[in-house]
């Protein structure tokens, strides 16, 4: 099993491997400890929130974490990946929100508002703790997938409403979703980049509602790109898609 001090030997292990580094559960691979720490690693520290998407937890996505970092080693030196794990309001754990069927509501759900607003004050809590850390908000992306996708969103509405600083450095959502189309409207000013990949044959999330959500958050003031994966569903494996990926954060998050 990889362990903090593996990648600087003569640093001490890391507290903040266990948990979401703010005092709930998930999991986190950590960088040098950021006195020295810059120079140590080679680039000016940067912070990456991944948010799991429904049925799974932040142990689940760092394990793919690891592995898709040994594509962009140099990204990996200087960043410290935080990934919460969803904690609902009756307690259980693997999904941020609720849903039910409404045949009237975009792409034929409707989600627990309370809940999706508990989980992204969660997420802000997480970059107001990066921030305490000396990592700025400029220096913070998220990566979110499906539901957690639907979260990131929501997170980068709020902070770009709540005029409390500057924008996250960027986004990525895959096979993700606006949650609350109503929190949308008339929402202008916000900055952020954002990359949306969405499987064409995508059976859980409809394309159309991706798309309609990609509309809303440009047209908030979000510099969107959205890419359609021909021949993927709504688990996204492309090795090209995963590089765009790669590539956005190590542009939005340069040494």
């Amino acid at each position: 099993m990889w362990r903090c001090n593996e990648w600087h030997p003569s640093l001490p292990p890391d507290p903040r491997t266990r948990g979401d580094t703010h005092g709930g559960p998930g999991a986190a691979l950590p960088m040098a400890p950021l006195p020295g720490g810059a120079a140590a690693n080679g680039g000016r520290p940067a912070a990456v929130l991944v948010l799991h998407g429904s049925a799974s937890s932040g142990a689940e996505t760092l394990d793919v974490v690891r592995a898709l970092l040994l594509l962009t080693p140099r990204l990996r030196t200087y960043t410290h990946w935080v990934a919460p794990t969803a904690v609902a309001v009756d307690g259980d754990t693997g999904s941020w929100f609720g849903s039910t069927r409404n045949a009237s509501a975009p792409g034929g759900r409707s989600f627990d508002g309370p809940a999706l607003s508990a989980a992204a004050a969660r997420i802000e809590a997480i970059v107001a703790n990066e921030g305490g850390r000396g990592v700025p908000r400029g220096r913070v992306a998220v990566v979110g997938f499906s539901q957690g996708g639907a979260l990131a969103l929501e997170v980068g509405r709020r902070l770009g409403m709540s005029g409390g600083g500057a924008p996250l450095a960027g986004w990525v959502v895959g096979a993700g979703f606006v949650a609350d189309v109503g929190r949308w409207g008339g929402v202008t000013g916000l900055r952020g980049r954002l990359l949306m990949l969405h499987g064409a044959d995508d059976a859980v999330v409809p394309l159309a509602a991706a798309r309609e959500s990609a509309g809303m958050v440009a047209a908030a003031g979000w510099n969107v790109t959205f890419e359609v994966l021909p021949n993927e569903g709504h688990v996204i494996t492309s090795p090209s898609a995963v590089g765009q990926a790669l590539a956005f954060l190590f542009e939005v998050l340069p040494p």
